[in-house]
């Protein structure tokens, strides 16, 4: 030690020999005395993420994809997708399956909940949603893709879209729908296709399946039968992306796997209306 002058420090009183030895291991500790890394450098940074960040994101497991922000069934919530497809089923098979369907079950899912979420993985950044957009576009490619959206189609009255066709959160809309083969994009039935796909927006709603697909979007609607008739809804990509309505009641088909997330937890039917509805062909 010195003094103020630089002087070594001369101690007014004799210490001990102990005492002397713990101030030289003091004064050893001060001359060799390193500070650390962490004792140098600043902490790091950190940052929270925000509920806008996640809004987006997509999470991926072994089996399925989680994406946010889905409008289905009327609420904002996050949705999971198979990364397999559901097995091939007839029309009633496969109503069946979903009506017992458990929480943890993967169900087939109405055409307007199904658009809501390929308009949420479409809105993404994340870099998952090219995984995604691959695992679409060849399912609807390779197969014909079975919905719980059905057409009603009758002489007398207006037509009917059925959503969730009798299950208990069964949706049913009055709307005209015979008419021709069409590209979305070029239709003024605004209103057809926001009961369909829950958006007045044809320039939109083209773009996302053309993003999926590679080709515009077309609605198929085998008009050429005078009598009332029941179409099940599909989709399928050949020359365009297809919305189709036809009579593939009893072929086996498979449909896309979805399910509310485990956070959720339940499957959310409505309970206004009962299981009298339920109806076979």
């Amino acid at each position: 030690m010195t003094n103020q002058l630089g002087q070594p420090y001369i101690p007014k009183r004799k210490l001990s020999d102990d005492s002397a030895r713990d101030l030289k291991k003091i004064e050893d500790w001060i001359r060799n005395y390193k500070p650390s890394k962490e004792e140098v450098e600043e902490p790091p940074t950190t940052t929270t993420t925000s509920n806008e960040d996640l809004e987006g994101r997509i999470i991926t497991s072994d089996d399925y994809w989680t994406i946010q922000n889905v409008n289905y069934q009327g609420k904002i919530q996050p949705l999971d997708l198979s990364k397999e497809l559901l097995p091939r089923r007839e029309f009633n098979d496969l109503m069946e399956y979903v009506k017992k369907a458990k929480v943890e079950d993967f169900i087939a899912i109405s055409m307007r909940d199904t658009y809501s979420l390929f308009k949420a993985v479409y809105e993404s950044k994340d870099k998952s949603k090219e995984e995604i957009r691959s695992f679409l576009k060849g399912s609807m490619e390779n197969n014909w893709l079975k919905i719980t959206t059905v057409i009603q189609h009758r002489l007398s009255g207006k037509d009917q879209i059925i959503h969730d066709y009798s299950l208990p959160n069964q949706e049913i809309i009055n709307q005209r729908f015979v008419g021709p083969d069409e590209l979305v994009k070029d239709s003024n039935d605004f209103e057809l296709y926001n009961h369909l796909l829950g958006s007045k927006n044809v320039n939109e709603i083209n773009e996302i399946f053309n993003w999926i697909t590679g080709k515009d979007l077309r609605i198929y609607r085998f008009n050429f039968i005078k009598d009332d008739f029941f179409r099940v809804g599909c989709l399928h990509l050949s020359d365009y992306s297809g919305l189709f309505f036809n009579n593939l009641i009893h072929h086996n088909i498979p449909s896309l796997g979805v399910r509310l997330h485990k956070a959720g937890n339940k499957i959310s039917f409505r309970k206004d209306v009962d299981d009298e509805n339920w109806k076979s062909f």
